[in-house]
């Protein structure tokens, strides 16, 4: 095995484009991280967050979970926001 290789336990993705997930609050992300430690017995390495756009105060969830060193890819459509805000959404 490729020694840089990711594990699939390594990951907590989440798609907030998911039905399940409508009426989200930021405060629910943290129970998707207390059940992912409930599963795995430790944290994930990498955040993937597919349709970002679709949270509210998406600026500073990120900038949390940046600040914790995770690695994290950021997916999503930039439609509902106006062209000049992105680069200032995810500086």
């Amino acid at each position: 095995m490729d020694s840089n290789a990711c594990k699939k336990e390594d990951i907590l993705f989440i798609d907030f484009e998911d039905y399940r997930l409508s009426g989200l609050k930021i405060a629910d992300i943290d129970s998707m991280f207390k059940a992912y430690y409930a599963l795995y017995k430790k944290d994930p390495k990498y955040l993937i967050f597919d349709e970002i756009q679709n949270i509210p105060e998406r600026s500073r969830v990120l900038r949390t979970f940046h600040n914790k060193r995770y690695k994290i890819i950021v997916t999503g459509s930039s439609s509902k926001l106006l062209l000049t805000e992105v680069s200032t959404e995810l500086r």
